[in-house]
């Protein structure tokens, strides 16, 4: 019951400060800028911020749960998912070194691999993956640095998504349906920031597509510490 109270309190802070910064971003639309404008007015710094702030809250909830957790050497994947997205989010929104976020979710992703457990053989499979779209493309010479990441990054996404999905459809696990129904929610959210860089018009559209990225990665942030809750106490 107690576990459930602090679950509750943290979604209802997410809640509130993800409302808040849809706010600000549409008072950026409104102004006549593009939502991730960092030339905008409300972009600094009260966008960045409350940016920042969704993901440390979802970090302090999984650190607390974390330490009142007697089952700690099972579950440190959880509190250290969530402080690299934060300092990814850091990178991505307080400075102007994205590839240091780009790197910082890779690393994330890659973790959330380690922690379902692939056989072996997967690991070679996305390997291969990786290398060969880093060869096709420095073939032609359309490679770099946050190219190479990013292939490295969707790779491993949805990696993961499918992987999950699979593991469900056969074990029909309650849990690891809500696992890859967040993860299907984060890749959501994460192609709305590949839409948003290539559709510039009509900018009613880059609007739109702009304001559903927090939403979801919220949304998605959200399910999986309910997930992850579920999995470690049982208690939910």
């Amino acid at each position: 019951m107690v576990a459930k109270k602090r679950l509750l309190i943290y979604i209802i802070v997410e809640v509130a400060l993800l409302l808040t910064l849809v706010g600000f971003q549409i008072a950026t639309v409104i102004q006549g800028y593009k939502v991730y404008d960092k030339s905008a007015p409300l972009f600094y710094p009260y966008i960045a911020l409350f940016q920042v702030s969704l993901t440390f809250i979802s970090l302090a909830f999984a650190l607390i749960e974390f330490i009142i957790s007697k089952r700690k050497k099972a579950y440190f994947v959880w509190p250290l998912y969530f402080l690299i997205i934060s300092i990814a989010d850091i990178f991505f929104s307080l400075t102007p070194y994205v590839l240091g976020g780009h790197i910082g979710f890779t690393c994330a992703y890659l973790l959330f691999l380690f922690y379902r457990k692939p056989k072996r053989f997967e690991y070679v499979i996305y390997g291969v993956l990786i290398a060969a779209g880093i060869s096709i493309l420095a073939i032609i010479k359309k490679l770099s640095p946050m190219i190479g990441v990013d292939i490295a990054l969707g790779v491993l996404l949805i990696s993961n998504l499918v992987a999950t999905w699979i593991k469900y459809g056969k074990s029909k696990d309650k849990n690891i349906r809500l696992f890859a129904i967040a993860l299907t929610i984060i890749v959501i959210s994460d192609l709305t920031i590949a839409l948003r860089a290539v559709i510039s018009n009509p900018l009613a559209l880059n609007h739109a597509i702009s304001l559903i990225t927090w939403p979801t990665y919220i949304a998605g942030n959200i399910l999986l510490v309910i997930a992850f809750l579920r999995k470690q106490e049982s208690l939910l």
